[in-house]
């Protein structure tokens, strides 16, 4: 068996969480050593390593989540302040991802847990019950394990270790890769492998989707009304399946709504989309909101930009 992936890897660099309420920034009240966060259309997951102290009773590793509380998107009832998803256990958490009311979590094992629900445009819900390993519902094969984990408003994509991309959630908008019948929520959920090989990474916006392969080559799929995929099309105003983004190689790709941006060699960043302009290279990170986009230079400058206005230091 050919693995091109490893199994997922935890960030070590911890730090505090700040949280920007109107104009000013205020740090999260929790007592906490955060390595890995992600934001959510309506709530947060935090990756918290405080427990591997010696003077804590926490076990290794915790994740908090807080925000919006309904159906079960935070794994721990119905408050919306920042709590520990205790039903995790002690499990050696990765990764975490947020959709609109879930959660999605990737462990250093290689195994995906799950709570929350998926809802579509109209708020149908296809509820997933509460934090679980829910590897069993893919057909893995021997010895294949989840190496990463990207999630959008209502969907969902995990790479293996064999380099597979498996997408499942709503599709209306082609986001998975296939078609599907939201008017049956059982196929809607059921997780599929996508006709793709050799990938090491892939990216979620809210309904667009993207996969690079080991050499580099950049697939989109998904809402194109504002061509952020990166695909030059007339119409439709989707594309159906994964198709590749011209001859584009990528670093790193972060998508939002109707944004996008690409992260070259050297710092150099493009994007794709509505009222957007790259920000001055270099830069060594870069993530989008809906309508808004941070960035983080090699001088450790942090840029932000609403989208259609010029980027401001913060």
């Amino acid at each position: 068996m050919v693995h091109i992936n490893a199994l997922p890897v935890r960030n070590t660099t911890g730090g505090t969480v700040y949280v920007h309420q109107g104009s000013t920034a205020k740090a999260l009240a929790i007592d906490a050593d955060i390595v890995d966060i992600c934001a959510g259309p309506e709530h947060c997951a935090a990756i918290d390593t405080s427990g591997r102290k010696p003077h804590t009773k926490l076990s290794a590793v915790q994740v908090w989540t807080w925000g919006c509380a309904d159906h079960g998107a935070l794994g721990h009832g119905d408050s919306d302040g920042p709590a520990i998803v205790t039903a995790l256990g002690g499990v050696d958490v990765a990764a975490v991802s947020c959709g609109w009311q879930f959660t999605i979590a990737l462990s250093t094992k290689g195994d995906l847990y799950a709570w929350g629900a998926f809802l579509d445009d109209e708020c149908h819900a296809v509820p997933m019950g509460q934090p679980a390993c829910i590897n069993r519902q893919f057909a893995l094969r021997r010895r294949e394990k989840f190496a990463a984990i990207a999630a959008g408003i209502g969907h969902v994509l995990a790479l293996t270790t064999r380099g597979r991309v498996l997408t499942w959630g709503y599709g209306k908008q082609y986001q998975l890769g296939w078609s599907c019948f939201e008017r049956h929520p059982q196929q809607v959920a059921q997780p599929r492998a996508l006709n793709l090989q050799k990938i090491v990474r892939i990216a979620s916006g809210y309904f667009h989707s993207f996969a690079t392969d080991a050499k580099g080559i950049v697939f989109a799929w998904g809402l194109n009304n504002a061509i952020q995929t990166g695909i030059e099309q007339r119409k439709p105003d989707y594309v159906k399946i994964p198709t590749r983004v011209g001859d584009l190689q990528d670093l790193a790709i972060t998508a939002a709504k109707t944004h996008t941006f690409i992260r070259r060699e050297h710092g150099i960043v493009i994007t794709f989309g509505t009222k957007t302009t790259a920000p001055l290279p270099p830069i060594k990170a870069v993530t989008a909101g809906n309508a808004f986009s941070v960035a983080l230079a090699d001088n450790s400058c942090v840029y932000w930009q609403d989208c259609g206005s010029d980027w401001e230091i913060i």
